[in-house]
């Protein structure tokens, strides 16, 4: 959990510094790099901590797999491919999950805050 934590972490670093060298810019003549396919990019646990949701990077640049696993065996219990565009920064990914845990939500922010992309998943 704390190598994801750290990963996260990083990442969320990373497209931080990227957005910001980025900002006021109408365009990039370098794309970012997607994840690597399998990457984890983003954990978290449900309120009452019986489940995880997760969201780990699929092989096509902007794709994703958003997964909701039963927190003591990691056995997958609901998910479904969700995407953004392939924009100007790396994707910031978050999840939140309802204060009684019934479901998570996914954004993606694509676009420098603009147009964030939401995404619903229940178990």
């Amino acid at each position: 959990m704390h190598d994801a934590m750290a990963g996260q972490l990083g990442y969320i670093i990373r497209s931080a510094v990227l957005a910001f060298m980025t900002a006021g810019c109408s365009h990039s003549d370098e794309p970012w790099e997607p994840l690597p396919a399998g990457t984890l990019v983003v954990e978290s646990p449900s309120p009452e901590r019986g489940l995880s949701a997760v969201v780990i990077a699929q092989q096509t640049p902007g794709g994703y797999t958003l997964e909701i696993r039963d927190a003591r065996n990691q056995e997958t219990l609901s998910g479904k491919d969700i995407a953004a565009p392939v924009g100007y920064h790396p994707h910031l990914i978050t999840l939140k999950w309802s204060p009684d845990g019934a479901q998570v939500v996914a954004t993606i922010d694509h676009d420098f805050g603009d147009n964030n992309l939401l995404f619903e998943l229940a178990p």
